[in-house]
């Protein structure tokens, strides 16, 4: 059957307010989505907080024919650079999208320095790594969702990662004031990585907005003939 609605989760807010503003969408709230429209394809965006924590507490008006999980991540392939995009269990009929294609590793921790991404990449082969995307696969094939991962490069895989960024943020990506302070007056050398940080996720989030808005446009001009089914 043709595609009739697509769900967007999005970890963090950041990653949300780009899709949103690609999207010409209002951003989501935890446990709030936002609801638009791109043609006659129904539009859903979510927040389900890093890690996917917070997937259980999605709820669909109905459900949709494809769960698009779209964020940033981190580089292990050498080649990416900061804002190149990759697309990860892409099924066949998106391969005129134009996007690089490629495995998105899944990891329950933080992959921070250039020794653990090129340590990975060996062993894995994988182009990215982020925390998600894996959780909401197997959610979605159990619903019977077609899925497909889309992600924005933040840090490449020689650039290291402070790991303590996490703990600046909520589980929805929402700055805690005290805790980025506390980091600046302990080790001031923070202020030159977070500038960086946020500089690279900036652009990032840009190309990972414009990327996701391709994809549903795409989606959206799907025909019966070309359209897979969905998983059992």
């Amino acid at each position: 059957m043709q595609v009739r609605s697509v769900a967007i989760l999005t970890a963090v807010q950041i990653e949300a307010k780009a899709v949103a503003a690609a999207l010409r969408m209002g951003r989501p709230k935890p446990n709030m989505p936002a609801k638009g429209t791109v043609g006659d394809l129904e539009i859903s965006l979510h927040l389900i907080a890093i890690g996917a924590v917070g997937l259980p507490g999605i709820n669909f008006d109905s459900t949709p024919s494809w769960v698009i999980m779209a964020g940033l991540a981190g580089a292990l392939d050498p080649s990416l650079k900061v804002g190149d995009v990759v697309i990860g269990e892409c099924p066949v009929t998106l391969d005129s999208s134009g996007l690089r294609h490629g495995t998105i590793h899944a990891s329950k921790y933080l992959i921070s320095t250039a020794q653990e991404k090129a340590e990975l990449f060996a062993s894995t082969k994988a182009a990215a790594v982020d925390m998600e995307s894996a959780i909401v696969q197997q959610w979605a094939q159990r619903q019977g969702i077609q899925f497909v991962s889309i992600r924005a490069i933040s840090d490449s895989a020689a650039q290291e990662v402070n790991p303590e960024v996490l703990a600046l943020v909520d589980l929805w990506g929402k700055p805690r004031a005290g805790a980025v302070g506390a980091l600046l007056l302990r080790k001031r050398s923070a202020a030159r990585d977070l500038f960086r940080l946020a500089r690279d996720s900036k652009l990032a989030s840009e190309r990972l907005g414009s990327a996701v808005r391709d994809l549903v446009q795409h989606l959206a001009h799907l025909t019966p003939d070309n359209v897979i089914a969905k998983p059992e």
